[in-house]
């Protein structure tokens, strides 16, 4: 078998001093993405912190508003009337004697 060489034998990569103004901007550039994404991780803590809060608030809500038409549906109801007549307003059924004693 014959011995190729390698075509990029005869190549040579030379590294030559960058521009120092160019270095500069490139670390500023780093430094400000970080501080952006720094910023932007903060932003997304703070929203699902809140987005949690907001979804346990509204679950708060629904179990209240349940409550609140359970209360609903049993003021319908004639007994829930009645009692609400005799707490609230000291009235009686028709059918009831009420005897006072003299003082």
């Amino acid at each position: 078998m014959a011995n190729k060489q390698s075509p990029f034998q005869n190549v040579r990569v030379v590294f030559q001093p960058g521009n120092p103004k160019l270095k500069k901007r490139l670390i500023a550039l780093i430094l400000a993405s970080m501080l952006a994404l720094g910023a932007l991780a903060f932003v997304h803590h703070r929203i699902q912190v809140r987005t949690q809060a907001l979804l346990d608030e509204a679950a708060a809500l629904e179990q209240e508003n349940a409550d609140l038409q359970e209360d609903i549906e049993a003021l319908g109801s004639a007994q829930s009337i009645q009692e609400i007549a005799k707490e609230s307003l000291g009235l009686v059924d028709p059918d009831t004697v009420i005897i006072k004693p003299n003082s």
